[in-house]
């Protein structure tokens, strides 16, 4: 009986925890598998996973980029317009490449709108990147021409657990608990008997 009550707690414990997904867009194909259109608006191509472009389309980027983010890359219009992306469940990392010699900024803000956090970069194959949850959206702005590649973020937000995971934490110390109760009553109860 104690092995199935530590079995319970064990997995009490291993359902608490969140799933974290790792996530890479190279803008070569959408979420469902289709080839991008150079031109056209990136919009809801990535909705599978969890992401809106507001501004964004796809550019292709030829011999001025440099591997590995030659091909497909994505820009506000005429490469210098800012773009959005919003994010349906908010997450807790993302990073992105810039491919092109010029500066440009992200911002990223919560559900509410708050500014998170800004990072800057200036050059090509530097990567802006953003290491802390609770983000909805990052704005991506400049006054020069730019464009965005190979965008990795981490769906799920681990930074503050959600009500029903301290639920299951605590239902799991409370089942180990109980164990050791009455492993301690059956040895008191033994020792009398002898």
């Amino acid at each position: 009986m104690n092995k199935l009550t530590l079995l319970f707690a064990a997995a009490a414990a291993t359902m608490a925890s969140p799933a974290l997904a790792v996530e890479f867009i190279d803008f070569e194909t959408t979420a469902g598998g289709a080839a991008t259109v150079v031109g056209s608006a990136v919009g809801n191509d990535f909705a599978a996973l969890g992401l809106t472009f507001t501004g964004a389309s796809y550019f292709q980027c030829g011999g001025g980029c440099p591997a590995p983010t030659d091909g497909t890359v994505i820009s506000g219009a005429g490469f210098t317009s800012a773009f959005t992306v919003d994010f349906l469940n908010a997450i807790s990392g993302f990073s992105a490449v810039n491919v092109t010699s010029s500066a440009f900024t992200a911002s990223a803000f919560d559900g509410g709108g708050n500014l998170l956090g800004s990072s800057s970069v200036s050059g090509p194959l530097e990567t802006v990147s953003f290491n802390f949850g609770g983000i909805s959206s990052i704005q991506f702005s400049t006054t020069t021409q730019f464009g965005v590649d190979n965008f990795q973020f981490t769906q799920g937000n681990s930074a503050v657990p959600e009500p029903a995971t301290w639920a299951m934490m605590l239902l799991g110390f409370g089942a180990v608990g109980f164990s050791f109760r009455r492993r301690s009553r059956l040895a008191t109860g033994q020792l009398r008997a002898a």
